[in-house]
């Protein structure tokens, strides 16, 4: 596949808002970053982008050093002399010098009636060409190392509107906001795959409030100074109830969304002293059939809680929750033990109950408490009221 460099010209595309790459052989995109009104930029599975394309990462210097090594361990000038290879790899003699010594050298072997000393010459003579056409060894027959590490600088002053910024890559990536640029991004998707790869400068970004996150665990950590986000969208990360923990020191947060397989354990807790300004939790991982709240300082602000599960065991500690207001679940069945403490809440939160559809229903929602639809609709807004 070849490689495409796009490059946008001082005053081209004034209009341009909204930019999206998926899987292409774009190389770079020079002057990105003077679009006056770009305001969404979206790279996904680019493999060839390496940079906007005033970056340069440095994967060249990976190639040399492996090359080197490479020839060193190989040792091939010390066998062409050990063996007794003809010098004239080595030495600057005329060709024709040359070709009548490898003729008598070749001649020389044919005649021999010693069959190790020919075995040994052949050994030399293979050695020598192996030295000579290093394509033909098999460990050079490798992906180049040019598509396995980019970088993203975004400027100082530059990318001056852009609102939203989405990535997602397998190789090894270096994203850096300087200090001053993208003042106005308010949300980051990321999704990367090497546990090499870094993200610097956002907790620089002041309008930064948004993030998802898709993949190991180790994403969270890119954004430990990000002290300023009030949503985090979780999916794939398997955390576990430490992770949990630290999580809740972010002072900032007010939504949690838990999705597929972002958390590996079935019992979720919160404990005392996390979550200070948490308002709703939005819970989708299957696995997870117990929720508690141990502590009235734990999530104190939370106002409403949406859990999808397969198998709801408990929800226990409501009661440490003094502006609870609804809980909707999604879901077979929801314990007499929960709508008891629900129903026991001073502030009357309202249970919604979604179960699955089942074959021949038109619709998967019915109200638990009161098994008609229009009757739990009814109850809700009166309870609200």
């Amino acid at each position: 596949m070849t490689e495409t460099d796009i490059k946008f010209e001082d005053g081209a595309t004034t209009e341009l808002e909204k930019i999206v790459l998926s899987s292409t052989n774009i190389r770079s995109l020079c002057g990105i970053d003077n679009l006056p009104k770009l305001k969404e930029l979206e790279l996904e599975a680019n493999q060839f982008l390496l940079s906007f394309g005033h970056d340069k990462a440095t994967p060249e210097q990976h190639t040399e050093s492996r090359d080197d090594e490479q020839n060193t361990q190989s040792g091939a000038p010390k066998k062409n002399t050990e063996s007794g290879a003809p010098e004239h790899y080595t030495q600057g003699r005329a060709p024709d010098e040359q070709s009548t010594e490898s003729r008598a050298a070749a001649e020389k072997d044919t005649h021999s009636t010693d069959p190790d000393e020919q075995n040994t010459n052949t050994r030399a003579t293979e050695l020598g060409t192996q030295s000579r056409v290093p394509e033909q060894n098999p460990e050079r027959n490798i992906v180049p190392e040019q598509y396995t590490e980019s970088r993203f600088t975004f400027k100082k002053d530059k990318f001056k509107h852009l609102v939203c910024f989405r990535f997602k890559d397998s190789k090894r990536t270096d994203i850096i906001f300087e200090t001053g640029a993208a003042p106005e991004l308010k949300k980051i998707i990321l999704s990367l795959d090497d546990k090499k790869s870094k993200l610097t400068g956002v907790s620089d970004l002041p309008k930064l409030n948004e993030v998802e996150l898709k993949g190991d665990k180790f994403l969270l950590e890119l954004f430990c100074n990000a002290n300023h986000i009030s949503k985090m969208t979780l999916r794939d990360t398997q955390l576990k109830q430490e992770d949990i923990h630290k999580l809740g020191k972010k002072q900032s947060l007010r939504c949690l969304v838990l999705s597929d397989n972002s958390y590996d354990e079935s019992h979720l807790t919160f404990n005392k002293d996390e979550f200070p300004k948490l308002d709703l939790l939005i819970v989708e991982c299957r696995n997870v059939d117990s929720i508690s709240f141990t502590d009235e300082s734990a999530a104190p602000r939370l106002q409403r809680i949406i859990w999808s599960f397969s198998k709801m065991k408990s929800l226990s500690g409501i009661s440490n929750l003094p502006k609870l207001k609804e809980i909707e679940c999604s879901g077979d069945h929801v314990p007499y033990q929960v709508r008891k403490e629900i129903t026991a809440h001073e502030g009357k939160p309202v249970l919604t109950h979604k179960r699955p559809l089942q074959q021949g229903q038109a619709t998967g929602e019915e109200g638990n408490d009161t098994g008609s639809p229009l009757i739990s609709r009814f109850l809700k807004i009166k309870s609200r009221g």
